[in-house]
């Protein structure tokens, strides 16, 4: 079961979108581009948390 993002979630991965490579693996996370800037990985770190 699938639960709906909150508008946190959405604003965060509005941000991030740009700046991630998604991973060739199932299962594993998404990574940052290496010139992510400090606030995105800020943001990155936050996401994954949730």
């Amino acid at each position: 079961m699938m639960v709906k993002a909150s508008n946190k979630e959405r604003e965060l991965i509005n941000q991030l979108a740009p700046w991630l490579i998604t991973s060739e693996k199932d299962g594993e996370p998404a990574k940052l581009k290496p010139d992510a800037p400090d606030e995105i990985k800020t943001l990155y770190e936050e996401w994954l948390s949730m």
